[in-house]
């Protein structure tokens, strides 16, 4: 895809292209760079990803991410704890969430107005939310302590019910393509783990990570791929990059980000918030990727998305 995207410059008669890559366009503009480094203008990477491609430590690396951003949940929890009843201290909260896990995948409950069960992944999903989700999701977690009906409690339906992420609109083209997905990936992971490894890989993650660990599923993608492993490899150029890293986001580490710096150079700019890609997003933010662009110059990061009040 890196040498598709060289074509593209060569077809627009340009000499350079400037590069804004997102979560998984990171590692697109970083082979990009490292084939074409003569061709590379400023480069301006946000939710970076690693500079390897394992799927089992892809998946260790975000779980341990996601249950240590949690602890930031559950302490703003617990300062409104009466507002939703989880507990009065972080450790508590961290307690009755990890019970609510245990609860419901002792007892999954099946809701008329839902296609899905909830079990304890479910509420570990909403544990692993990221701070613009975190009102809805603390309510979430509070009505599942109480839920007695056959439909579910509303907060509950408004986001284990919503679409799933990247589905189109009818009649638009697509924004997620799975079969792509699961091929750029296949292709490139050298660790293709057999099933009996990834489960006791997922196993040690339910246990070493109570809140969270449940949402994750064993990383058997790839088990019994029939092409060769073909990683790309990344090189370092005297080219202009910034690498923005997440502080406290789970789907692309922050550690990946000084990985990458390690593994090709670049620029951190730190973004102090736990949502994925929202570098230009936050108006702050945004204004200086915009500068960047403009003048070359970048600064050390910025607080990103508030947590809410």
């Amino acid at each position: 895809m890196a040498r598709d995207l060289g074509l593209v410059r060569t077809a627009l008669g340009e000499s350079r292209l400037d590069l804004l890559g997102f979560s998984w366009g990171t590692y697109l503009g970083m082979v990009y760079r490292s084939l074409y480094p003569g061709q590379t203008g400023r480069a301006f990477l946000d939710s970076v990803a690693p500079p390897w491609t394992r799927l089992d430590e892809h998946a260790k690396g975000a779980a341990e991410a996601a249950e240590r951003n949690f602890g930031r949940m559950a302490v703003w929890l617990a300062r409104r704890d009466g507002l939703y009843g989880l507990g009065a201290t972080a450790r508590q909260v961290r307690q009755e969430v990890a019970k609510l896990v245990r609860a419901y995948d002792k007892t999954p409950r099946t809701y008329s107005d839902l296609s899905r069960p909830v079990d304890g992944s479910a509420v570990a999903d909403l544990a692993r939310r990221n701070s613009t989700e975190w009102t809805r999701a603390g309510k979430a977690l509070s009505e599942l302590r109480k839920a007695t009906g056959t439909t579910a409690p509303p907060t509950v339906k408004e986001l284990l019910g919503a679409p799933m992420m990247g589905a189109p609109v009818p009649g638009t083209p697509e924004m997620l393509n799975p079969t792509m997905n699961r091929a750029v990936a296949c292709n490139e992971d050298s660790s293709r783990a057999a099933f009996d490894d990834a489960w006791r890989d997922y196993q040690q993650l339910v246990k070493r990570y109570p809140a969270t660990g449940r949402s994750w599923g064993p990383p058997a993608m790839c088990q019994g791929w029939p092409l060769p492993v073909r990683q790309a490899t990344l090189k370092r150029s005297g080219g202009s990059l910034v690498l923005a890293g997440h502080l406290h986001e789970y789907m692309s580490a922050y550690d990946w980000t000084l990985q990458t710096r390690r593994a090709i150079g670049g620029t951190v700019y730190t973004v102090a918030d736990d949502v994925h890609v929202s570098a230009t997003r936050v108006p702050e933010c945004a204004a200086d990727v915009v500068r960047y662009f403009e003048t070359g110059k970048i600064d050390g990061g910025c607080a990103g998305s508030p947590i809410p009040s």
